[in-house]
């Protein structure tokens, strides 16, 4: 059977947990982010990725990523679809968690009064928060959605000492 690699699954805080990951055999899930991430801002942000996105797709599909299961079809196809393809959320998402965790280890995830997925990170309850559309926020690779976390980390250890 095909690795489906969370992407079958609804992955959000109410819904999944970071204890569910699978990791994708042969590649770091920081590397395999760092091939999601342009796709998927690509289709939910901001089009002015679509050479970061090719150029993901491609390295996606040579890897044999399980992504392109059901997709037949050429990347510039792909490009041209008017909806985020299938999957691609969840599986973000459920990266974005996954490497949440690495980070901050137990980090609480939430959903805001709008549906914009964020952790809570000491009195900050919107660290990584997304738009209401179901997403974590956007963030290219690892080290910059680790950066933010560790900033919001240094921030609430200052609180404390000065509190």
């Amino acid at each position: 059977m095909a690795q489906r690699l969370n992407m079958d699954e609804y992955v959000s805080p109410n819904h999944w947990s970071v204890q569910c990951f699978e990791a994708f055999q042969g590649m770091d899930p920081k590397r395999e982010f760092a091939l999601i991430a342009p796709v998927l801002i690509y289709f939910a942000a901001d089009l002015r990725w679509k050479e970061r996105a090719r150029t993901a797709l491609q390295k996606m599909r040579t890897v044999k990523h399980p992504f392109f299961k059901s997709l037949e079809q050429p990347v510039n196809t792909i490009l041209e679809m008017k909806a985020t393809p299938e999957g691609l959320t969840s599986r973000y998402n459920a990266l974005v968690m996954w490497m949440a965790n690495e980070v901050c280890p137990g980090i609480e995830s939430r959903i805001d009064g709008y549906g914009a997925f964020a952790f809570q990170v000491g009195k900050d309850p919107d660290v990584l928060s997304g738009c209401s559309a179901g997403y974590f926020g956007f963030f290219d690779n690892f080290e910059h959605l680790q950066e933010r976390l560790l900033e919001a980390q240094e921030a609430t250890e200052s609180d404390e000492v000065f509190a």
